[in-house]
């Protein structure tokens, strides 16, 4: 059952991107004819690709995979009408000999957290797996990547530290912010009570190191299991599932993030049924618009997946965000010695993201939650405060071209 819900699932290219105001949920079968295993979809943070991890090696759309039995990590994208589909393209830079998921993708689409691991079809599997990722002092242990286009259009890998990381299951599942700033995990952890997934939180504490894992309360983690995660990029909503309403039935809940400590939700909500009417209700992803997206659903007739457009009502809604771009007027202050943090903050001074700027990488993009105020603070390496600037969230997208003072 656990590897039938955590990895089989029918793919289908499209959804509704305009925002939608109404009382009830709206899901909708995806009528594309393919019949293809894939893994946790994942709507980027601009809202115009897909993407997914394929599981099959037959051919689509013309598109023959030639990874063997080894799942590759594929995206469609929105053709002129605003549709997603048309052909599906493989990203070859992160192509491995292991399953291959993405879990978040930067809001400018330049940076990908993703996973590389073998298929744990048993335990012996699983503890080599496990051994791979030997601790290393002063970092901890690597539990992914983050594969970055350079200014070339090329790949860079960089390995991802979690700080005194211990996953005591079999799953794991990754939510890493648009914004770059916050990861959230779903795991069996050493002071978990069950035997199933709690979701945890981290923060991010340098360029690839995470802070140790702190347990979410009571409430959004329950006695049965929390899985699916997703958190959307008004960086305030989560969704995930749980078996909390009956043991062998899987339904969406979303919680609201109530402070700046990551650690205080609101009472999770099961969504209505129009998006829950399945035994199996899983890995919705939502657009930057806040209500629209994919899930997945079971269908008992034939026990198999498929995807649905889904339309949420208000009540399940996140705050709708649009991109904010910024580059590097002066691109040669960025060598090989020198690297720059950028802080998104907002008016009440929390921190809203977080990513750096180094040698061929000049650009980087945020989520901003419309019609809000926020500030820019870019550090040198040193830690020196080299600009501030305050931006304002419009309802559409925004670019700004910074120029830097000279660094000493």
């Amino acid at each position: 059952m656990r590897h039938l819900l955590l990895s089989l699932l029918v793919f289908a290219p499209y959804f509704f991107s305009g925002p939608l105001i109404q009382a009830q949920s709206k899901a909708e079968l995806i009528p594309y004819p393919i019949n293809a295993r894939i893994s946790k979809p994942l709507i980027s943070a601009s809202g115009d690709e897909l993407y997914f991890t394929l599981f099959s090696t037959k051919v689509i759309n013309g598109f023959s995979s030639d990874t063997g039995e080894f799942p590759d990590i594929y995206f469609l994208q929105r053709d002129s009408l605003g549709n997603l589909g048309g052909e599906l393209r493989m990203i070859a830079g992160l192509k491995t000999s292991a399953v291959n998921l993405v879990y978040s993708i930067s809001a400018d689409n330049r940076q990908f957290f993703t996973r590389s691991h073998p298929w744990p079809s048993n335990y012996d599997l699983l503890n080599q797996y496990r051994k791979a990722y030997a601790f290393q002092k002063n970092k901890g242990v690597q539990v992914m990547q983050m594969s970055i286009f350079n200014a070339q259009g090329e790949l860079e890998y960089f390995p991802v530290f979690l700080r005194k990381f211990r996953d005591l299951g079999l799953y794991i599942d990754i939510a890493v912010s648009s914004n770059g700033h916050v990861l959230l995990a779903s795991l069996q952890g050493p002071d978990s009570n069950k035997s199933g997934e709690d979701i945890y939180v981290s923060f991010r504490e340098d360029f690839n190191i995470w802070s140790p894992l702190q347990k979410l309360p009571e409430g959004v983690n329950s006695e049965a299991n929390e899985y699916g995660l997703f958190l959307a990029a008004d960086q305030r909503t989560l969704y995930f599932s749980s078996n909390r309403h009956q043991e062998d039935e899987y339904k969406i809940y979303v919680t609201h993030r109530l402070d700046s400590t990551w650690l205080n939700w609101s009472e999770p909500q099961m969504l209505d049924n129009t998006i829950n009417d399945s035994p199996i209700s899983m890995y919705l992803t939502i657009s930057p618009n806040g209500s629209s997206g994919i899930m997945v659903k079971r269908r008992e007739v034939e026990n198999r997946s498929y995807l649905y457009n889904v339309e949420l009502a208000e009540a399940f809604s996140a705050h709708p965000t649009h991109l904010f771009l910024g580059e590097f007027a002066n691109k040669e202050l960025l060598s090989a010695k020198t690297y720059f943090q950028i802080l998104l903050k907002s008016a009440s001074g929390e921190l809203e993201g977080q990513t750096y700027l180094f040698e061929n990488h000049p650009s980087f993009g945020f989520n901003l939650r419309d019609n809000e105020a926020y500030t820019l603070f870019i550090y040198d390496h040193n830690g020196v405060l080299l600009l501030e600037k305050q931006i304002s969230a419009g309802e559409k997208e925004q670019s700004l071209v910074l120029e830097l003072p000279s660094i000493e």
